[in-house]
């Protein structure tokens, strides 16, 4: 993979963190510390549209190049760890998903 390609992807990675503040002003309730500056269900349907899609476009690009970014010998265990660590992933989101509705 091209060295721009790594760093696009992982600004774009980054890019994604400005869904969390979106999603936390959509209208989602029970709310007690956060205003509502999303009113629309449309608008929280859009957010989650792109944040899926771009979930799942990131997702499919590192898993894809980081088996073959390694050598011959490692492409097996590469994709072990990066299934492992999505895995991982996953599951800490889950779990910070009590803390987020705690912030609402």
């Amino acid at each position: 993979m091209p060295a721009t390609w790594r760093k696009t992807i992982f600004a774009s990675c980054l890019a994604r963190v400005v869904f969390i503040p979106l999603f936390l002003l959509c209208n989602a309730y029970p709310r007690h510390n956060l205003p509502v500056v999303f009113d629309s269900d449309a608008a929280y349907i859009v957010f989650m549209c792109l944040f899926g899609i771009s979930n799942g476009y990131l997702t499919n690009i590192t898993l894809t190049y980081s088996a073959k970014s390694a050598t011959t010998e490692n492409q097996e265990t590469a994709g072990s760890m990066a299934a492992v660590f999505l895995g991982l992933g996953l599951m800490l989101g889950s779990v910070s998903s009590y803390a987020t509705v705690k912030l609402l």
